[in-house]
């Protein structure tokens, strides 16, 4: 029997990440529940976040292998929620982009860039880290709408900075990679948690060897 594995996520995230794990672990049955007219409170709103999930996902904790949150602010403020409140239900947070690189850039939300989690995570990483709150970003996304001359824009006064390596604090932004390199310069690392989350999903599910090296 085909193992379960449901992605939530409230926006184009949730979906990336779910194309990313059936293109590596084609042995599973990947289910999306992406709440997309739902996306302003599981950017913003820690609280209606923990709702709207629990409630998206009522018809199966208890029936798959794994919950995934394709979700930052989920994963922040209330992985642990779930996983006290639904025992018998395994869930999985989505793994903070992380870097080795002296200056990051980190493109997030505000209520992410906001929490004490936030700031616990990148004060272990030995980088000078400069963030963007990107809320504005994420929805253009959903739509397609965010142009390269937007991104360009807005990352303007950020060019002197220099940054050795971007961090993508959102699921969505892995859509919008090649500008961002394009911009920077390709000598510009790009990390988005993608593949650390998809070895910790291999991980749970009992999948060895795995590293999700067929999406890069």
């Amino acid at each position: 029997m085909l193992k379960k594995v449901v992605v939530f996520d409230g926006g184009f995230g949730g979906e990336l990440f779910a194309d990313y794990v059936e293109r590596e672990l084609a042995v599973i049955d990947v289910i999306r529940v992406i709440a997309w007219r739902e996306l302003e409170p599981l950017t913003k709103k820690p609280k209606d976040a923990r709702r709207i999930a629990e409630e998206a996902l009522a018809p199966y904790i208890g029936k798959v292998s794994l919950i995934v949150f394709a979700n930052h602010l989920l994963s922040t403020f209330d992985l642990k929620y779930f996983k006290q409140k639904y025992p018998r239900q395994q869930f999985l947070g989505f793994s903070f982009p992380t870097t080795k690189t002296k200056r990051a850039l980190v493109l997030a939300t505000k209520a992410l860039h906001g929490s004490l989690a936030y700031h616990n995570i990148v004060h272990k990483m030995r980088a000078k880290i400069q963030t963007i709150d990107c809320d504005d970003w994420v929805p253009l996304v959903d739509d397609a709408e965010l142009t390269t001359e937007r991104i360009e824009r807005d990352l303007a006064k950020f060019k002197k900075f220099n940054p050795e390596s971007i961090l993508l604090a959102h699921t969505n932004f892995k859509d919008i990679r090649a500008p961002l390199i394009r911009f920077f310069g390709a000598h510009t690392i790009v990390e988005d948690g993608f593949k650390d989350t998809f070895r910790n999903l291999c991980d749970v599910l009992g999948f060895r060897g795995l590293d999700g090296r067929k999406s890069e």
